[in-house]
């Protein structure tokens, strides 16, 4: 069988597998460092469409050099197939007119040379289906893929003799055996990669969003935000940071219990997550009550303005907790990054702020003198 078929289809195909492995180990990596990157995906899409476009290349040279347009067809099923369900419908579209581009630069346009591709895009065209039906099922996926696989190539058993072309028994056992072997290989080493992706993406979340309010927590505060403040003062970039504190929250607690604090902190975590979405905000949960907001790129008068949209906001949305409204009002301190200012002064500045605002009455914005000749 080695000698009919020969063994350097067997060898490409391991480098192959390999390589979609170590793809996606390095989609993995990249996907942990950057999880909700825009420009990450961009990157994971070009990656995909350069390495296997070049597979592509390399797979019908090698059909070209054996005269055999079937050599390695397995191989561009395989990559496609793991392109559009693991990766991006876009990229696994885009490989295939590249695929395509360069199989007709190889074999000419011809009708067999047109089977093929028209063969993969059906292929997509399944999976694209079963994607839209069938969302985040991949073992679903891949036995419906598989069974497509298949039917195509009992389907080219029953053809392509009446093309004349030559396609034995055991040419078909050989396919059959071999797409099942090595698909159920990298499927199999794929799932556990993705669910260690997601056990990983958990873990990362956990450690940088607060549990009850869901915004940034301390440590991601700790990590961001001296960044964000020398990235400002690198770039000359305006930044401003508000620091605000639930007023008498301890009284509440003390009152209608810790199950009535979370609640008002929940409450708190959600208004701030709707209003900073609308700006170029990043808000953080520092501890207890008392809540940061990181303001870029914005005038002193549209962080003034948004400063008071977010007291004003928590002022007017009361939260209801077992029949009993419990009003919410904040005390807030905003301070504006001056060129001398470093993440440590601009943080003692807004907390100095703060606590001017909760010292004389409460419920009330403060700026620094930055915001004085805005008035």
């Amino acid at each position: 069988m080695l000698n009919e078929i020969g063994v350097v289809p067997i060898i490409s195909g391991i480098f192959i597998e390999l390589g979609i492995i170590l793809v996606f180990q390095l989609s993995v990596q990249l996907l942990v460092k950057h999880p909700t990157s825009r420009p990450f995906a961009l990157r994971m899409d070009i990656l995909s469409v350069g390495y296997f476009t070049l597979i592509g290349l390399y797979l019908e040279l090698m059909g070209k050099q054996s005269q055999d347009m079937l050599t390695l067809f397995n191989y561009k099923i395989v990559f496609v197939a793991y392109v559009a369900l693991f990766l991006s419908l876009n990229s696994a579209m885009i490989i295939m007119i590249f695929t395509l581009a360069i199989h007709w630069a190889v074999f000419g346009i011809t009708p067999l040379t047109i089977a093929g591709p028209v063969s993969l895009f059906i292929l997509l065209a399944v999976i694209l289906i079963g994607r839209y039906f069938f969302k985040h099922r991949e073992g679903l996926m891949f036995t419906i893929t598989a069974v497509t696989v298949l039917a195509g190539w009992l389907l080219c058993y029953a053809l392509l003799p009446m093309m004349h072309i030559d396609f034995t028994g055991r040419q078909l056992r050989f396919e059959i055996v071999s797409f099942l072997v090595m698909s159920g290989a990298i499927y199999y080493a794929l799932t556990v990669l993705t669910a260690s992706t997601y056990s990983i993406q958990h873990i990362i979340y956990q450690a940088r969003h607060d549990d009850l309010t869901t915004l940034n927590n301390y440590n991601e505060f700790t990590t961001t935000y001296p960044k964000l403040v020398a990235r400002a003062q690198r770039q000359e970039r305006p930044l401003a940071l508000i620091a605000l504190d639930v007023d008498h929250f301890k009284a509440v607690n003390d009152q209608y219990g810790h199950s009535a604090g979370n609640a008002v902190l929940k409450h708190v975590g959600i208004e701030l997550t709707k209003l900073c979405a609308q700006a170029d905000m990043h808000a953080f949960r520092i501890g207890g009550e008392e809540f940061d907001i990181v303001v870029q790129d914005q005038t002193p008068d549209t962080v003034k303005m948004l400063a008071m949209t977010i007291h004003q906001a928590l002022k007017v949305t009361p939260v209801v907790f077992d029949d009993v409204t419990l009003p919410i009002t904040v005390s807030t301190g905003v301070a504006w990054l001056e060129p001398n200012d470093d993440e440590q002064t601009l943080f003692d500045r807004a907390d100095n702020l703060l606590y001017q605002a909760k010292t004389s009455g409460r419920d009330r914005v403060i700026f620094d003198q930055r915001f004085e000749s805005h008035t």
